[in-house]
Protein backbone atom coordinates (compact mmCIF):
# COMPACT_ATOMS: atom_id res chain seq x y z
CA UNK A 1 0.00 0.00 0.00
CA UNK A 2 1.43 3.32 -1.10
CA UNK A 3 0.80 6.21 1.23
CA UNK A 4 0.34 9.59 -0.44
CA UNK A 5 1.75 12.74 1.08
CA UNK A 6 -0.82 14.84 2.89
CA UNK A 7 -1.50 18.12 1.14
CA UNK A 8 -1.58 20.94 3.72
CA UNK A 9 -2.37 24.65 3.71
CA UNK A 10 -2.42 27.46 6.22
CA UNK A 11 -5.78 28.90 7.25
CA UNK A 12 -5.31 31.87 4.88
CA UNK A 13 -4.35 29.61 1.97
CA UNK A 14 -7.33 27.36 2.64
CA UNK A 15 -9.64 30.41 2.73
CA UNK A 16 -8.40 31.36 -0.76
CA UNK A 17 -8.77 27.72 -1.87
CA UNK A 18 -12.39 27.66 -0.67
CA UNK A 19 -13.02 31.22 -1.94
CA UNK A 20 -14.30 32.31 1.45
CA UNK A 21 -13.20 34.77 4.11
CA UNK A 22 -10.55 33.77 6.62
CA UNK A 23 -13.12 34.19 9.42
CA UNK A 24 -15.31 31.57 7.70
CA UNK A 25 -12.42 29.08 7.88
CA UNK A 26 -12.02 29.82 11.59
CA UNK A 27 -15.77 29.32 12.05
CA UNK A 28 -15.64 26.01 10.20
CA UNK A 29 -12.68 24.92 12.30
CA UNK A 30 -14.66 25.75 15.42
CA UNK A 31 -17.55 23.61 14.13
CA UNK A 32 -15.17 20.70 13.49
CA UNK A 33 -15.47 20.84 9.69
CA UNK A 34 -11.71 21.23 9.18
CA UNK A 35 -8.95 18.80 10.15
CA UNK A 36 -5.59 20.16 11.16
CA UNK A 37 -2.54 17.91 10.88
CA UNK A 38 -0.21 20.24 12.75
CA UNK A 39 -0.38 23.63 14.36
CA UNK A 40 -1.87 26.01 11.76
CA UNK A 41 -1.76 23.45 8.91
CA UNK A 42 -4.97 22.09 7.44
CA UNK A 43 -5.26 18.67 5.78
CA UNK A 44 -6.78 19.85 2.49
CA UNK A 45 -8.22 16.58 1.14
CA UNK A 46 -9.96 15.50 4.34
CA UNK A 47 -11.15 19.04 5.09
CA UNK A 48 -12.55 19.47 1.57
CA UNK A 49 -14.60 16.28 2.02
CA UNK A 50 -15.83 17.33 5.48
CA UNK A 51 -16.74 20.85 4.33
CA UNK A 52 -18.49 19.55 1.21
CA UNK A 53 -20.58 17.12 3.27
CA UNK A 54 -21.54 19.86 5.75
CA UNK A 55 -22.31 22.32 2.95
CA UNK A 56 -24.59 19.92 1.09
CA UNK A 57 -22.04 18.79 -1.50
CA UNK A 58 -20.71 22.24 -2.34
CA UNK A 59 -17.01 22.14 -3.06
CA UNK A 60 -14.34 24.82 -2.99
CA UNK A 61 -15.54 28.04 -4.58
CA UNK A 62 -19.17 26.85 -4.88
CA UNK A 63 -21.78 29.29 -3.61
CA UNK A 64 -25.02 28.32 -1.94
CA UNK A 65 -28.11 29.39 -3.85
CA UNK A 66 -29.32 32.72 -2.45
CA UNK A 67 -26.02 33.37 -0.65
CA UNK A 68 -25.04 36.98 -0.31
CA UNK A 69 -22.80 38.19 -3.06
CA UNK A 70 -19.52 39.70 -1.99
CA UNK A 71 -19.48 43.47 -1.98
CA UNK A 72 -18.22 44.77 -5.27
CA UNK A 73 -15.76 47.60 -5.35
CA UNK A 74 -16.70 50.86 -7.02
CA UNK A 75 -16.92 50.73 -10.81
CA UNK A 76 -14.79 53.86 -11.00
CA UNK A 77 -12.59 55.60 -8.47
CA UNK A 78 -15.10 58.43 -7.91
CA UNK A 79 -17.79 56.13 -6.43
CA UNK A 80 -16.84 55.77 -2.79
CA UNK A 81 -20.19 54.62 -1.39
CA UNK A 82 -23.16 52.56 -2.42
CA UNK A 83 -26.35 54.56 -3.01
CA UNK A 84 -27.70 53.58 0.43
CA UNK A 85 -24.45 54.43 2.19
CA UNK A 86 -24.16 57.72 0.29
CA UNK A 87 -27.70 58.68 1.33
CA UNK A 88 -26.87 57.91 4.97
CA UNK A 89 -23.65 59.93 4.83
CA UNK A 90 -25.49 62.84 3.19
CA UNK A 91 -28.20 62.78 5.89
CA UNK A 92 -25.54 62.88 8.60
CA UNK A 93 -23.77 65.84 7.00
CA UNK A 94 -27.03 67.73 6.49
CA UNK A 95 -27.88 67.14 10.15
CA UNK A 96 -24.44 68.38 11.23
CA UNK A 97 -24.84 71.51 9.06
CA UNK A 98 -28.23 72.24 10.63
CA UNK A 99 -26.79 71.75 14.11
CA UNK A 100 -23.91 74.10 13.28
CA UNK A 101 -26.30 76.75 11.94
CA UNK A 102 -28.45 76.45 15.08
CA UNK A 103 -25.43 76.78 17.38
CA UNK A 104 -24.20 79.82 15.42
CA UNK A 105 -27.60 81.51 15.65
CA UNK A 106 -27.83 80.70 19.36
CA UNK A 107 -24.44 82.30 19.97
CA UNK A 108 -22.86 79.08 21.17
CA UNK A 109 -19.99 79.41 18.68
CA UNK A 110 -17.47 82.14 18.07
CA UNK A 111 -15.62 82.98 14.89
CA UNK A 112 -12.06 81.68 15.00
CA UNK A 113 -10.65 84.78 13.29
CA UNK A 114 -12.33 87.08 15.82
CA UNK A 115 -11.03 84.98 18.70
CA UNK A 116 -7.51 84.87 17.25
CA UNK A 117 -7.42 88.67 16.80
CA UNK A 118 -8.54 89.31 20.37
CA UNK A 119 -6.20 86.63 21.71
CA UNK A 120 -3.18 88.11 19.90
CA UNK A 121 -4.06 91.60 21.12
CA UNK A 122 -4.41 90.39 24.73
CA UNK A 123 -1.18 88.41 24.61
CA UNK A 124 0.70 91.49 23.44
CA UNK A 125 -0.82 93.49 26.31
CA UNK A 126 0.07 90.74 28.81
CA UNK A 127 3.65 90.65 27.54
CA UNK A 128 3.98 94.40 27.98
CA UNK A 129 2.58 94.24 31.52
CA UNK A 130 4.92 91.41 32.48
CA UNK A 131 7.94 93.26 31.13
CA UNK A 132 6.89 96.37 33.10
CA UNK A 133 6.34 94.41 36.31
CA UNK A 134 9.94 94.44 37.62
CA UNK A 135 10.31 98.19 37.02
CA UNK A 136 6.99 98.77 38.78
CA UNK A 137 7.92 96.78 41.89
CA UNK A 138 11.70 97.35 42.13
CA UNK A 139 11.60 100.92 43.55
CA UNK A 140 9.28 99.81 46.35
CA UNK A 141 11.38 96.74 47.12
CA UNK A 142 14.60 98.74 47.61
CA UNK A 143 13.11 100.77 50.43
CA UNK A 144 11.79 97.80 52.44
CA UNK A 145 13.44 96.94 55.78
CA UNK A 146 13.56 93.11 55.52
CA UNK A 147 12.83 90.09 53.36
CA UNK A 148 9.49 89.25 54.98
CA UNK A 149 8.06 92.69 54.24
CA UNK A 150 9.49 92.48 50.70
CA UNK A 151 7.82 89.11 50.24
CA UNK A 152 4.46 90.53 51.38
CA UNK A 153 4.76 93.48 48.98
CA UNK A 154 5.74 91.17 46.12
CA UNK A 155 2.77 88.89 46.91
CA UNK A 156 0.37 91.86 46.90
CA UNK A 157 1.72 93.07 43.56
CA UNK A 158 1.55 89.58 42.00
CA UNK A 159 -2.01 89.12 43.30
CA UNK A 160 -3.02 92.50 41.91
CA UNK A 161 -1.33 91.66 38.60
CA UNK A 162 -3.16 88.31 38.35
CA UNK A 163 -6.51 89.96 39.14
CA UNK A 164 -5.89 92.44 36.32
CA UNK A 165 -5.16 89.54 33.97
CA UNK A 166 -8.39 87.79 35.01
CA UNK A 167 -10.43 90.97 34.52
CA UNK A 168 -8.78 91.49 31.17
CA UNK A 169 -9.51 87.89 30.17
CA UNK A 170 -13.20 88.36 31.00
CA UNK A 171 -13.36 91.55 28.94
CA UNK A 172 -11.58 89.75 26.09
CA UNK A 173 -14.22 87.02 26.20
CA UNK A 174 -16.95 89.65 26.10
CA UNK A 175 -15.19 91.28 23.14
CA UNK A 176 -14.97 87.95 21.27
CA UNK A 177 -18.64 87.22 21.95
CA UNK A 178 -19.64 90.71 20.80
CA UNK A 179 -17.53 90.44 17.64
CA UNK A 180 -19.03 87.04 16.89
CA UNK A 181 -22.55 88.40 17.46
CA UNK A 182 -21.87 91.34 15.14
CA UNK A 183 -20.58 88.95 12.47
CA UNK A 184 -23.73 86.80 12.82
CA UNK A 185 -25.95 89.87 12.53
CA UNK A 186 -24.16 91.04 9.38
CA UNK A 187 -24.45 87.56 7.80
CA UNK A 188 -28.14 87.28 8.70
CA UNK A 189 -29.02 90.70 7.24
Amino acid sequence: MVKHATRTMTFAEYARHQSVALQTIHNWYGKGWIKCVSRGKIDVDISDEMVASERGGLGPGDKRPGAAKPAEGPKDSSALYSATEAARVKENYVAMQKKLAFEQEAGALVNVDDAADVYAERLALLRTRMLDFPSKIAPRMVMLPDAIVAQDVAMQEVTSFLEEILTDAKSALDKITAASGAARASHAG
